[in-house]
């Protein structure tokens, strides 16, 4: 199963999709946290999704892996319950930290191909993965490089969305379906 969780910041996606790995974990939850402390406010957040985390029934595993997410893949078991949080995270730290990957198209092409062969890689050894990830499409317009991240976070989008099972838009706490309603229960 795929899921796809998409919305605003600070909408509820990660708490939503932390309880659907919780439902579909038979053995083992596993949290891939893109994120990188930059600042304060960052720490707090990140402190405190560690915390609701504890505090579940379920048992977690927490990976912190910034960019080449294919390095953990060997760690990571069929029967495992993923949870990826955040694909816009995961964009940012690929395009932006390693090199200025995005100021040539075959960089961006790089990038781009190397995050699907990652997606396919993890959606084919693993049962249930829910990704989350931001909208950040509604500012219009914008220049380089943003407009270069915003268009290739909106083709990553498409991709996962095409391969998912399910995928949600969360609005202030409240889920938006809009592919595969029948396939979960929140």
């Amino acid at each position: 199963m795929i899921i796809f969780i998409s919305g605003g910041v600070r909408s509820g996606k990660s708490r939503g999709a932390e309880n659907m790995v919780q439902t579909f974990c038979t053995k083992r939850a596993v949290y891939i946290a893109t994120s990188r402390q930059t600042d304060k406010e960052m720490q707090k957040r990140i402190q405190l999704h560690q915390k609701e985390r504890q505090a579940a029934n379920t048992p977690w595993v927490t990976i912190e892996q910034s960019v080449n997410l294919q390095q953990i893949l060997p760690n990571l078991q069929s029967d495992d319950a993923i949870l990826l949080d955040c694909v816009t995270n995961w964009l940012a730290n690929e395009l932006f930290l390693t090199e200025r990957r995005w100021q040539t198209k075959e960089g961006k092409q790089a990038v781009f191909l190397h995050m699907i062969e990652t997606l396919d890689k993890l959606f084919a050894q693993s049962q249930t993965v829910v990704l989350v990830s931001n909208e950040l499409f509604e500012a219009g317009v914008l220049e380089e490089p943003t407009y270069s991240y915003m268009k290739m976070l909106g083709k990553l989008h498409q991709y996962i969305v095409e391969k998912a099972d399910v995928a949600i838009c969360v609005e202030a706490g409240i889920y938006r379906f809009k592919k595969g309603k029948e396939c979960v229960d929140i």
